[in-house]
């Protein structure tokens, strides 16, 4: 379990049971964790551009592990288990 600090939120990741890529693995514990971040939140604690989290969960989504509730700001992150 590894412990990552953005702003004011704690975030416990688990990525040692995650058979996904390193960084989607990482993706989808932040998402379990808090299914309203952003892309810009996720960017900066994963340490990758937000484009390259938004093709990581463009893939999660083709691959039927995420859902978003809407496509608007108010939405949040379905995983499915």
């Amino acid at each position: 379990m590894q412990t990552v600090r953005y702003s004011k939120t704690e975030y416990k990741l688990d990525i040692t049971v995650i058979k996904l890529r390193k960084s989607r693995g990482k993706i989808l514990e932040l998402i379990r964790n808090d299914s309203k971040i952003s892309v810009p939140e996720i960017a900066e604690i994963v340490g990758l551009s937000i484009k390259s989290v938004e093709k990581n969960i463009r893939q999660l989504k083709k691959e039927g592990i995420i859902v978003r509730t809407t496509d608007t700001k108010s939405g949040e992150w379905i995983v499915n288990e």
